[in-house]
């Protein structure tokens, strides 16, 4: 498969050089180069042959063909996203026991805990304590960011002038709370409650806690209660006894894991609601595998995602470091997983893929964040897809690199070298680039020769003031993000990355020149843009011309716009001249979220106070100091 995308990707790249190159050019090389290319996919094809030989000497397919009926192809959208309290009824009663032991405790910092094997439900419990109505808790930011031991207790002091509740999710070790937490938390003057998770009665010993419950089983009928709410929601009584028998055997099959009989009731949502068809789940001799020592459930699950779910499912396990929907929607892409449509971006069809992984069981939502931007990946399902791909490529985590089969996407480093290194630039076949928050000054003029390069990060680089012009060459780019980078101006050009659909950071105009337009990028440079969705412009001052370059973006879904006010200028001025350059923006009517800052008019514009943003779910207005109007 390998060797097929790099042929493919060459010849891209030779596509592209031809291209640019002048009539009169040599083709002496681009002879050479198809003879060899021919001789490649020769060999492919041959590889090919013996291996669909082989496959049919030890043929083994699975069909999902009966008497001519075709199966029908599974929704993308859940109608019962279920929430990670519902782990059937045992759960109450547990949960009912811990709190009791919170309220009854006298000390002023009492330590409980749970432990058990991953996927039995010991988070699930956790989250269901810390909602409880009945448990006071301190309330406080999250820990994105948190490194240094000086940062968390600037965190903590905040929270112990009253009642805390804290929660150590998934501990290995008893040392975040010997070393870092207990002396602070011990020392303030508030009542604390620690809850700790662990896989481990050892770690569960060193936390010294003051009561330690044992995560149990779930018993059978809690598991089909579980199953039940997952695929039935409320209703069909009838269908759910006809079917109530079979679904205990598959509860049976999972043993009691409440991990488990989540992700099977995910395989039974897509199936039919028939006898026929959950009996054959039971029976599937994907139970009896002996090479995955993990829950056979998960196996089962996993085999029955289309192929590119498949691919989808196990890149998550792969990349240890993404937890953010977009990123690795990026890598979908870039990777080649998702299937292109007609009259879709493959960015919003590898959405759907997201949704139904989710749908599925096989990741979870980020509660903090309920609009699903970030995900979650429990760990018992994280080691299972790394089982599966320990021959296929390096696993991104802090162990050495297993393997270097493939190498599609380079991950920023703060350690990276203030310049590019010409060896990078020399990766022919690189398409994710990520340079976020590191150190380097200069991009060379050689990225150009990144060919195949579709995603490229250079937020919170705070040394680089400039792009080179070859940027503008990068024709396969579909997603630059440069937001918090202190450039002096976009290079001229951007109009011709026809394939960008998502660019964050685009200001218009130069930082350091007396005419603000001279060496940077007006907004005609997004004319030709047709398939931008994710949209952020800033330093719309500087604006002088629209000619409605949003008017036809019919792919456009989030816009963000901003200005940079001057109080040494007219404020009439400013506020007729920001709310022209406002109207004749007009993005279409699909827009689903919009973001203005800094908006120096007096009034807003007819599009945005009319009834044609019908698509509209998010809207965010900071900072209209002269606006006279509320529609």
């Amino acid at each position: 498969m390998y060797d097929a995308e790099d042929i493919f990707d060459r010849c891209l790249i030779e596509g592209g050089r031809l291209l640019e190159a002048q009539p009169s050019a040599s083709s002496g090389g681009h002879l050479n180069f198809c003879r060899n290319i021919c001789d490649e996919i020769r060999r492919v094809n041959d590889r090919l042959n013996e291996i669909n030989d082989d496959n049919n000497v030890v043929r083994r397919l699975v069909e999902e063909k009966h008497e001519g009926r075709l199966v029908q192809t599974s929704s993308f959208t859940s109608p019962t996203h279920v929430a990670t309290d519902i782990v059937g009824t045992q759960i109450f009663d547990v949960t009912q026991n811990l709190i009791s032991k919170i309220e009854e405790s006298k000390k002023e910092c009492t330590v409980l805990g749970i432990s058990g094997m991953g996927g039995i439900g010991k988070t699930t419990l956790a989250q269901k304590i810390f909602n409880d109505e009945m448990v006071l808790r301190g309330v406080g930011g999250n820990d994105v960011g948190v490194e240094t031991k000086a940062e968390v207790e600037g965190r903590l002091d905040p929270l112990l002038s009253g009642s805390l509740l804290l929660v150590l999710d998934d501990i290995w070790s008893a040392n975040v709370w010997r070393e870092l937490l207990r002396n602070p938390i011990l020392k303030g003057s508030c009542r604390s409650v620690i809850l700790f998770t662990t896989r481990h009665e050892v770690v569960a010993r060193e936390m010294r806690a003051d009561y330690v419950h044992p995560a149990e089983k779930i018993d059978e009928g809690s598991g089909w209660e579980l199953i039940r709410k997952i695929v039935f929601g409320d209703g069909e009584d009838a269908i759910i006894s006809e079917l109530e028998e079979v679904g205990m055997e598959i509860v049976r099959k999972c043993d009691g894991l409440p991990l488990a009989i989540k992700v099977m009731a995910g395989v039974l949502f897509h199936k039919e609601r028939t006898k026929t068809e959950w009996k054959k789940v039971v029976e599937s001799d994907l139970w009896f595998r002996k090479e995955i020592k993990l829950s056979n459930a998960l196996y089962l699950s996993y085999e029955d995602l289309p192929n590119h779910l498949k691919q989808c499912f196990l890149s998550c396990a792969f990349y240890h470091g993404i937890s953010h929907r977009s990123d690795i929607i990026r890598l979908w892409v870039a990777e080649g997983f998702v299937i292109e449509e007609l009259d879709s971006l493959m960015e919003v069809t590898a959405k759907d893929y997201y949704k139904e992984l989710i749908a599925r069981n096989l990741l979870q939502i980020d509660q903090r964040f309920e609009d699903g931007r970030l995900f979650v990946m429990h760990g018992v399902l994280r080691s299972f897809g790394e089982k599966l791909m320990e021959e296929e490529g390096i696993i991104i985590s802090g162990d050495p690199y297993r393997s270097t089969n493939s190498l599609t996407k380079i991950n920023s480093s703060t350690k990276i070298r203030r310049f590019l290194p010409d060896s990078l630039v020399k990766l022919s076949h690189l398409k994710y680039l990520n340079l976020d928050g590191t150190k380097i000054r200069k991009l060379p003029e050689s990225i150009k020769d990144l060919a195949n390069l579709q995603t490229l990060c250079l937020s919170g680089c705070k040394s680089l003031h400039e792009l080179p012009d070859g940027i503008t060459r990068l024709s396969n780019l579909r997603c630059l993000r440069i937001l918090s980078t202190p450039l002096t101006h976009f290079p001229k050009g951007f109009g011709k990355l026809k394939n960008l659909n998502n660019l964050a950071g685009f200001f218009v105009g130069h930082r350091d020149s007396m005419s603000m337009m001279e060496g940077g990028c007006d907004l005609d440079e997004l004319q030709y843009l047709c398939n931008l969705n994710d949209l952020v412009i800033s330093k719309l001052e500087r604006a002088r011309t629209t000619n409605f370059v949003l008017e036809n973006k019919t792919f456009l879904r989030i816009l963000t716009l901003g200005w940079t006010m001057n109080n040494n200028e007219n404020n009439d001025e400013q506020s007729s001249e920001a709310e022209r350059i406002c109207k004749q923006l007009s993005p279409p009517a699909t827009l689903e979220g919009l973001s203005i800052d800094n908006f120096p008019g007096r009034q807003f514009p007819d599009w945005m106070v009319s009834t044609s943003l019908a698509d509209l779910t998010f809207l965010a207005l900071d900072k209209f100091p002269s606006c006279r109007e509320n529609k």
